[in-house]
């Protein structure tokens, strides 16, 4: 089933799915660092992503519930196989500077959503935001903000 819902998002929206689907799971790895793919994580991928995108001008599709648990699978077994520096390089392609931006504040997001930013989820998060462009200040500026936005939010 999910690789039939990636398939038919792919087909009818071409490049804006790819971009939407990279964005995505860059959060997702995120989501996934802590070893639990929660329903709170995808529901703020779910309810965020297009209002982010907005904000930022890029152009990204909207993904219902079930397309974005099909990605979330699919990260999280490829994670399971390959490791987590393999999913980024896989999407890292579909990103460019905006794209990029969207995908490291929604993963940062993310990253405090469930209460707790945790160590492995700096671990992840820090590396892909460089690689992305974004200097060590700029990622703390958006950790912090993230904490900030999500009350109750603790470093472990």
């Amino acid at each position: 089933m999910a690789a039939f819902l990636d398939q038919r998002a792919l087909a009818k929206h071409g490049a804006d799915y790819e971009r939407t689907r990279a964005i995505a799971s860059v959060a997702l790895l995120i989501a996934c660092a802590d070893r639990a793919l929660e329903g709170v994580e995808l529901a703020l991928i779910s309810d965020t992503l297009s209002d982010l995108a907005a904000s930022m001008d890029v152009k990204v599709m909207p993904l219902d519930r079930a397309l974005l648990r099909s990605i979330g699978q699919s990260v999280a077994m490829d994670i399971l196989q390959d490791g987590e520096g393999a999913v980024f390089d896989a999407v890292r392609p579909y990103l460019d500077g905006q794209s990029g931006a969207l995908a490291i504040t929604l993963a940062a997001k993310v990253a405090a959503a469930d209460g707790e930013v945790d160590e492995d989820e700096l671990a992840l998060l820090r590396p892909m935001a460089k690689q992305l462009g974004f200097d060590p200040a700029q990622t703390e500026e958006l950790i912090a903000q993230s904490r900030q936005d999500a009350p109750g939010a603790t470093l472990h």
